[in-house]
């Protein structure tokens, strides 16, 4: 554990399984919504608690190991009280310098965590601005937390609405992608998001890109194909998965695009397959990127790549058959075969902001597309790190994350109805995008 970074502080909470909330997909998967009810692990109200009204929260005991030996401990200090924040009985420091640094680094741990404690109840946002600046908490505030009283009002509003007339009420359409009201309600806090919102995001960030190429901003050029491309090409069922690059062959040149003068393709993913008489059984969100220029296939999964034996498969087949595409896209295209496919490799994903629940994937796969998209931090998704920003934050990781993610379904409703996506350019030019301070990645698999 870096002893640098600001999260040294770890909640321990297992992951929720994604439950069957959702209602099955049909074809078209547009659906009316489930009716709301309670999921195990998901608290359907999200409430806002003072810090001083939370019991401690476990943490994790850092220990330093030192080259140097000095005097036994007395033992007084090999027996410290178990209760208490010099509980260190379970870690046995070896000398009296390690003792010192452990039990000096649990003291500073815990003052910081009492002044942003405090801060926040007296509402002092410029001390909590300048301790930020101390902790390494984000430099500015992304672009999702930037919602108002008003804002939450009318975003609530118009869930309201999309619930009482449904498919009869138009929120907007992009590029040929209506949202209906059945649709906006999927940005409802815990409910699972639908193709229509997962499109339309995306197709707000490639016309945000295209805004601000054309205004000379050094912005990445990116495809992000809507999400039936990988159903497409990978043909799921519940016998395993069928390469078939003739369903998409012509997807690139609707769009006009050259896929190897592009530095990303973006591609969601919605892990499932068709059944008789049930649709779509889709019950999972992850992210797909093909950094072309580094030639790196990646997928981000907000519950960490592991779960049911047919996600790992579907994930494994992702880098399969994304790498037989290239080859297939090259000779269809360029008249020729690529040349450097020996050199593609596969990156593993480590330490990615994870969801606590089992409602969230669709967001945090829009989160993370978008990180690509306006070469932001992954970090900003982690609420720990956002909690100066927003008095919704109040200093329980697990709670905030639920609150973070209710922040950016708020945000959604509000960018689709004006179909304008505020995103900001997050980062110098010639830096990679959509990494993480936090977060390691490591090419696997040549």
């Amino acid at each position: 554990m870096d002893i640098d970074d600001e999260c040294l502080i770890v909640d321990e909470m297992p992951h929720v399984t994604p439950s069957r909330r959702r209602q099955p997909q049909v074809a078209s998967r547009r659906t009316p919504p489930a009716a709301p009810n309670q999921m195990t692990g998901c608290p359907s109200v999200i409430s806002e608690e003072s810090a001083a009204s939370r019991r401690p929260r476990q943490r994790q005991v850092v220990t330093i190991d030192l080259e140097e030996d000095e005097e036994e401990p007395t033992g007084e200090q090999q027996q410290p009280s178990g209760t208490g924040r010099g509980a260190f009985a379970a870690t046995a420091p070896a000398n009296a310098a390690e003792y010192r640094q452990v039990y000096r680094l649990e003291e500073d741990i815990e003052k910081l965590e009492q002044e942003m404690a405090a801060m926040r109840i007296v509402g002092d946002r410029k001390k909590i601005w300048d301790l930020r600046k101390r902790t390494g908490v984000p430099a500015k505030a992304p672009w999702f937390l930037k919602v108002n009283d008003e804002e939450t009002a009318a975003a609530l509003q118009l869930l309201e609405e999309g619930q009482e007339k449904g498919e009869s009420l138009t929120v907007a359409e992009v590029s040929g992608i209506p949202v209906l009201g059945y649709d906006i309600v999927r940005l409802e806090d815990l409910e699972w998001l639908n193709d229509e919102i997962v499109n339309i995001t995306f197709a707000l960030a490639e016309r945000w890109l295209k805004e601000q190429a054309a205004a000379g901003k050094p912005v990445p050029k990116v495809w992000i194909p809507n999400s039936f491309f990988w159903q497409k090409l990978s043909n799921p069922s519940a016998a395993g998965f069928r390469y078939d690059y003739n369903s998409v062959r012509r997807w690139s040149t609707k769009k006009k695009v050259n896929v190897f003068e592009l530095d990303y393709v973006i591609v969601p993913i919605n892990e499932g397959y068709p059944t008789t008489g049930m649709g779509y059984m889709g019950t999972h969100w992850a992210l797909g990127v093909v950094d072309i220029k580094n030639k790196r296939i990646r997928v981000l999964d907000s519950l960490g790549g592991g779960g049911t034996n047919w996600r790992k498969e579907e994930n494994e087949k992702f880098y399969e058959f994304i790498l037989q595409y290239l080859k297939d896209e090259h000779r269809d295209k360029l008249k020729k075969p690529m040349p450097d496919a020996h050199l593609w490799a596969k990156q593993s994903e480590t330490n990615l902001p994870q969801q606590t629940n089992g409602c969230d994937c669709g967001v945090f796969m829009l989160l993370h597309g978008l990180a690509f998209v306006c070469n932001s931090s992954f970090d900003d998704i982690d609420a720990h790190r956002c909690a100066a920003f927003a008095t919704r934050l109040t200093g329980d990781h697990n709670t905030d994350q639920l609150n973070l993610i209710s922040l950016v379904r708020k945000k959604l409703i509000l960018s689709i109805r004006d179909q304008n996506l505020p995103l900001e350019w997050g980062g110098e030019e010639g830096q990679p995008q959509g990494q993480s301070a936090s977060a390691s990645a490591s090419a696997v698999g040549r």
